[in-house]
């Protein structure tokens, strides 16, 4: 458990630092690099947010067995943008993971902007299951593909337009509601 005055100091971040959670995010990731055990918390830090229980995140470090490893980085620097003072082996984590997005080709337009195998799904993020098990090589089908249509041509198509935040609406964010999707999915897509 987090200390009242740890916790009153990382509240105090978050109000001077709207890519607060992206940090502590892209720390925990890289700190817990099995996705099992990183995406616990993610999916807990999001599900506060849906809930509108930003103020019960801290919460999320308990509810998926995590320590306070994350906050540490944080705290040190590694996951803060205003650090300026690392070398580059000790990159700002939030930094290195922008500098991958901005290398995706074609660019992304919003958020979540999901990619299989170096291909954006685009408006068809919601369908990434599909994408993932086409792609899949190897001996033993996941569970998650057998109940899956063949073809993808059988996916319906919707206007997702409502549920994606555009690039260059990210600008009027507040902390109270991050987008860390970009950062929480990267881990789930990349094939051998």
């Amino acid at each position: 458990m987090l200390s009242s005055s740890l916790m009153a100091a990382l509240f105090a971040s978050m109000d001077t630092n709207e890519c607060f959670l992206n940090a502590i995010e892209a720390c925990t990731i890289t700190i817990y690099p099995d996705v099992v055990r990183h995406f616990r918390f993610i999916h807990c830090v999001e599900k506060m947010s849906l809930e509108n229980k930003m103020n019960e995140w801290v919460n999320c470090f308990g509810m998926s067995g995590l320590g306070k490893a994350p906050v540490d980085c944080y705290t040190r620097g590694y996951g803060e943008s205003g650090n300026l003072n690392l070398n580059d082996d000790e990159m700002q984590l939030e930094k290195k993971y922008a500098a991958e997005t901005a290398k995706l080709n074609p660019p992304h337009r919003f958020v979540p902007w999901v990619v299989v195998n170096n291909q954006p799904l685009r408006e068809d993020f919601e369908n990434f299951v599909s994408y993932v098990c086409k792609a899949y090589r190897g001996t033993k089908m996941p569970e998650a593909c057998k109940s899956l249509p063949r073809e993808n041509n059988l996916l319906r198509k919707e206007n997702h337009i409502n549920s994606v935040c555009f690039v260059d609406q990210t600008s009027n964010l507040t902390s109270s509601a991050p987008v860390i999707a970009n950062v929480a999915l990267r881990a789930y897509f990349v094939l051998p």
